[in-house]
């Protein structure tokens, strides 16, 4: 229906051409409001469409989660893992702790360290002591046969017998008994007796005093040695005496023992007959106390041929003289 036959046609064109103007701007503007009222209408499915579309479309560009979906996902994440939910500035902190605590080391273990370097310089001080003894030890060697104390890792002393002229190591010189090794690589400590050790000057002059093996196996015990080894070393070495024996299952020798001197002595007296290598000889006499000291009783020349028989006092002269027979077979008469 058209607005415009309802107009009053009174002739006045130019009244009916302004009404006709007004009314085509109002039913324009009519027409805008009711545009206006459609519109919501008709965008809302557009832009439902529109993010349904967004999200249906791959997610191409890399989205940044917030900090409670950042949480959730962790929670989740944790929970797939079995381990317990730990918030990143908690994980950071124990992290630097644990590495401080590995950059850190107990005091105790800093003791204990310092006990074993004290300990190990120690051993080390003490090697090097025993070593250094070891190499300026002075030789000694056995005048008899000796039984030394041989100190073991279980605290018992294990007795090692050593037969005459065995070589050992001085380590600690005393009185009554010396500290000494067996080895001069050992370092273990043996307890020897001193009487029964004779340094090497001492002991190569003993041992130039035996004429055969007999003179070695008459004379055994240390006490009657070292009266030889006395004799000896007021002697020249030029005139060479040695004691020459018989076999001991001879009935007379050049060695005869006696108690004379001390008759409550558990050691007998010593006579015995040195030959030097022009044929001299020489009868000596050795007196031993309770103890094992000595002294020489007489020194005198010997007939060239004979043994002893027997030692007795002379009582007109009141000395000691010996009895030779240089023929066994008179032993009956």
């Amino acid at each position: 229906m058209n607005n415009t036959d309802n107009l009053p046609n009174n002739g006045n064109a130019s009244e009916r051409d302004r009404l006709l103007s007004e009314l085509a701007d109002v039913e324009a503007a009519i027409q805008r409001l009711e545009a206006q009222k459609e519109a919501p209408k008709t965008e809302a499915p557009v832009q439902q469409n529109s993010a349904a579309q967004v999200q249906n479309e791959p997610n191409n560009a890399p989205e940044v989660p917030s900090k409670e979906n950042a949480g959730e996902a962790r929670e989740e994440a944790s929970r797939e893992a079995g381990k317990p939910v730990v918030e990143a500035s908690q994980d950071q902190t124990e992290s630097e702790n644990g590495k401080k605590a590995k950059r850190r080391c107990p005091i105790w273990l800093w003791i204990v360290l310092a006990l074993v370097a004290v300990v190990v310089v120690l051993f080390v001080l003490q090697m090097c002591k025993r070593q250094n003894l070891l190499a300026h030890a002075q030789r000694y060697y056995t005048v008899s046969e000796t039984r030394l104390a041989n100190h073991t890792i279980f605290g018992k002393d294990k007795i090692v017998t050593l037969p005459y002229g065995s070589e050992v190591f001085m380590l600690e010189y005393g009185e009554e008994a010396s500290s000494v090794s067996l080895n001069q690589r050992s370092l273990r400590r043996c307890m020897a007796p001193t009487w029964m050790l004779l340094d090497s000057a001492d002991f190569h002059c003993l041992d130039r005093v035996w004429g055969n093996d007999e003179a070695r196996e008459a004379i055994t015990s240390s006490h009657c040695r070292r009266a030889l080894l006395s004799y000896m070393k007021n002697k020249s070495k030029r005139e060479a005496w040695k004691v020459n024996v018989l076999p001991a299952d001879a009935k007379l020798n050049t060695v005869f023992f006696k108690h004379m001197v001390h008759q409550d002595s558990k050691y007998p007296d010593m006579v015995v007959i040195f030959q030097n290598k022009y044929a001299e000889r020489r009868c000596v006499m050795f007196s031993f106390d309770e103890e094992g000291h000595f002294c020489q009783v007489f020194d005198r020349e010997a007939p060239a041929e004979g043994l002893i028989r027997d030692v007795y006092i002379d009582t007109v002269t009141n000395e000691y003289a010996v009895d030779y027979l240089s023929d066994e077979s008179k032993l009956a008469l």
